[in-house]
């Protein structure tokens, strides 16, 4: 009989002190709420996700990395209108250089997908680009992504390994969470593991086909995340690697110390 998990990201777990619907609502920022762009949402749930700033800190933008936030804030305005791409998730994340570190991996479907789940493997957060695949997106270049945060996956145990059925995704554009600590999921398993765009459910029952465009693990500085756990089977035997690097393009905030 297979049984399904959830592996998230520790930063969800909730604190003794804390219902888990009080703590989960205040790791995710909604998409106008602070902010019209995805990418900064995301930006900003990753901050309070990794507990270097509390939601009061990133509403009032205050607190010990105040300065910071306001700085990134001033920028995100420019971001609403095309989206936001990697350039531009690069230039917030630096903002915040000496705090948060960070490896970035872009190419096909498959390599994206891959270098997610060995991070969220070793309990590093995501920030993910989605690709929607739309006719406005094929006619322009210049129109964004879809931008969420990855806090998890979600896994079936059978007869044999572990394997990865779904990343777990809190995204800025739907609801915060009530009962389950995300929002949305990228369903590995639909239309089928090889496919290029795989379905994205949300929590209203929305119903996309996306595509992996780009990945960002971050980590606060000083950190270094190690895999736990069993080892999890993410797909085609080359995929299942827990040391295998990113075959596409890569950027690091500190390519000496992250190789």
């Amino acid at each position: 009989m297979a049984t399904l998990r959830t592996h998230l990201y520790s930063g969800l777990i909730p604190s003794a002190s804390a219902t888990a619907r009080t703590r989960y609502r205040t790791v995710h920022f909604r998409q106008g709420d602070l902010d019209g762009s995805m990418l900064a949402c995301s930006v900003f749930s990753a901050l309070a996700l990794m507990r270097l700033a509390s939601a009061a800190d990133v509403q009032t933008l205050s607190g010990p990395v105040g300065s910071q936030l306001r700085e990134a804030f001033a920028r995100s305005p420019d971001l609403f209108f095309h989206g936001g791409f990697d350039e531009d998730l690069v230039e917030l994340l630096d903002v915040f250089g000496g705090t948060i570190r960070y490896e970035a991996c872009s190419g096909s479907m498959r390599t994206v997908r891959k270098f997610a789940l060995e991070r969220l493997a070793s309990d590093q957060l995501i920030i993910l680009q989605l690709g929607v695949e739309s006719v406005r997106a094929k006619l322009s270049r210049d129109i964004g992504s879809y931008w969420v945060v990855a806090v998890g996956t979600e896994v079936v145990v059978a007869s044999g390994a572990p394997v990865v059925t779904s990343i777990l995704c809190l995204d800025p554009d739907e609801e915060a969470p009530v009962i389950a600590p995300f929002n949305a999921r990228l369903d590995l398993e639909s239309p089928s593991r090889a496919a290029r765009y795989q379905h994205y459910r949300t929590s209203t029952k929305r119903l996309w086909p996306m595509t992996c465009v780009s990945a960002f693990a971050l980590s606060r500085s000083g950190d270094r995340r190690t895999a736990r756990g069993p080892a999890i089977r993410a797909g085609p035997p080359e995929a299942r690697s827990p040391a295998a690097e990113c075959s596409g393009s890569t950027r690091s905030s500190d390519a000496a110390r992250w190789r």
